[in-house]
């Protein structure tokens, strides 16, 4: 499908991630890691700037490292 031509890009990559996993249980390795390669997104220094100031904002933190203190704090959702 063209997920860029229809400007929802994340669905492709999203699809391919779900690909990677299901061919990395069924062991084949280089058709996982040829996905996962796909799937990388490149994102802007400045967008991340904004993101981290977002997430800094959100939790009333100051440094990135208290936005990583607050992450080994939660427990991952399955």
């Amino acid at each position: 499908m063209q997920w860029r031509a229809r400007r929802r890009f994340w669905e492709g990559t999203w699809a391919r991630l779900d690909l990677a996993a299901a061919a990395a249980k069924a062991r084949r390795r280089g058709e996982a890691a040829r996905l996962v390669d796909e799937a990388r997104l490149v994102l802007a220094p400045k967008t991340i700037s904004a993101h981290i100031a977002h997430i800094l904002a959100k939790l009333g933190a100051a440094r990135r490292a208290e936005i990583a203190a607050w992450c080994a704090t939660i427990r991952p959702q399955r």
